[in-house]
């Protein structure tokens, strides 16, 4: 397929020693290190693992190269590193390109863990068009609940948080109350969350007060609103409140 491969390496001794090599023939270089965030730096040069390998087809024996760099954390020294089949990445876009990655794996695992890809009920084309329609329909849902929740869903790198990270805030609150007030039910949650964390959730739970105020027709004209219990100030741990011991009250 002539696709160029991107790779976090398993450092066994081959990997180690080709490591080890590299970075003694550039100790004390100047500007070898170079910031990757506050807590890692990098290699700004690669260095290659060359191995040979029998092509299935031909039979010939052929090289195959890999590109390194090494990722270092300042705090603990570890060493990772991270290798291409391209040439032509340096040793920057070599660790783009494996951060992309893990945004395609991430939605490739969230489409398995929280809509259930791998589990179609049946091989019939039917059931398969069902199933399929079914997880996009999922999946444009979530989509609308993005624009309500704006940068609450965003990750630090700009991708979107999957369902499966979002859904204990969003859906599974803890402990509630439910009960029929007149002509709504309303749902009282019970579990405190930090001031930030509240303030969102408020606004996700606002907007479903807002578009369920004039009733549902599937709870049969009912009318649906959730509250949320104050959030947690700075003299609360695990929604207890902290105060002072007084020896005189004993």
């Amino acid at each position: 397929m002539d696709a160029e491969l991107v790779a976090c390496l398993k450092q066994n001794s081959f990997v180690r020693k080709g490591r080890d090599d590299f970075l003694f023939s550039r100790q004390g270089d100047d500007g070898f290190w170079i910031y990757y965030d506050d807590e890692h730096v990098y290699s700004s040069k690669t260095f290659e693992l060359k191995w040979d390998y029998v092509n299935p087809k031909t039979k010939k024996v052929n090289a195959f190269v890999l590109y390194c760099v090494v990722k270092k954390n300042i705090h603990t020294g570890r060493l990772r590193c991270f290798g291409t089949s391209s040439k032509a990445l340096s040793s920057k876009e070599i660790l783009g390109s494996y951060s992309r990655r893990w945004v395609i794996e991430n939605g490739i695992k969230d489409l398995i863990i929280s809509y259930f890809l791998d589990k179609c009920p049946g091989t019939n084309p039917h059931n398969v068009n069902v199933h399929f329609l079914t997880v996009s329909f999922c999946k444009q849902l979530y989509r609308m609940m993005q624009e309500d929740l704006v940068d609450f869903i965003i990750n630090v790198d700009g991708s979107i948080k999957t369902l499966q990270s979002m859904r204990e805030l969003l859906f599974r609150q803890g402990s509630a109350k439910v009960r029929l007030n007149k002509d709504t039910i309303e749902v009282h949650f019970l579990n405190s969350f930090k001031p930030e964390v509240n303030y969102h959730l408020d606004k996700f739970y606002q907007m479903i007060n807002k578009k369920a105020s004039s009733g549902l027709e599937i709870l049969g004209g009912l009318k649906l609103k959730y509250f949320l219990a104050t959030s947690l100030g700075e003299n609360n741990n695990n929604g207890l409140k902290k105060e002072v011991f007084d020896s005189t009250k004993i």
